[in-house]
């Protein structure tokens, strides 16, 4: 059994300072963060640390992002750590495109070419675009698992996962000290 591992960064970086910002202090809560746009910019994202706790010992770890000026360090130490990094350019207006729906492509096809019928699949990602690809998986009996912070993971998206696990408790874990 192996764990493929399906990774939106930007969407779990962004959220994941949110909720930092509310442990410092910086929010008062995470709606008032989420609303007011508050982030804490000091908080990373621990790669290492990230694989060990979702791709494991055997498996297959896939890291989405755009490339941004500022970036090719993160996704060097994505590879660097194991994860096979995936990455698209902005658009003209420097917002990201394709990396939903390249995971959704991507997990689909993974389930026919390289997946066994008790392989794990693991997406960190909170966006509702992805409920489509996961009923496909869940109808072909895989067992999808939705690890993300509980605030900013859409409702359908928990609803459609095997099983949904909040990752607000492993903030510290994975933070980049």
């Amino acid at each position: 059994m192996a764990n493929f591992v399906y990774v939106d960064n930007s969407n779990l970086w962004i959220e994941g300072k949110r909720i930092s910002a509310v442990k410092k202090g910086l929010a008062p809560d995470i709606r008032i963060a989420s609303k007011d746009k508050i982030v804490d910019d000091l908080w990373r994202i621990n790669l290492e640390r990230l694989y060990q706790l979702t791709v494991g010992k055997s498996g297959h770890g896939y890291f989405y992002g755009s490339r941004t000026s500022g970036n090719g360090s993160v996704l060097e130490n994505a590879e660097k750590v194991g994860f096979i990094p995936v990455t698209y350019n902005r658009s003209f207006v420097n917002k990201e495109k394709e990396v939903d729906q390249s995971i959704a492509c991507d997990v689909v096809e993974h389930s026919y070419e390289l997946m066994q019928s008790d392989d794990r699949v693991i997406i960190l990602s909170g966006d509702r675009d992805l409920v489509p690809a996961i009923n496909k998986l869940i109808k072909r009996r895989f067992k999808v698992e939705v690890l993300f912070w509980n605030h900013a993971a859409s409702n359908k998206l928990k609803q459609a996962a095997s099983n949904f696990v909040p990752l607000d408790r492993w903030l510290n874990y994975l933070a980049l000290n």
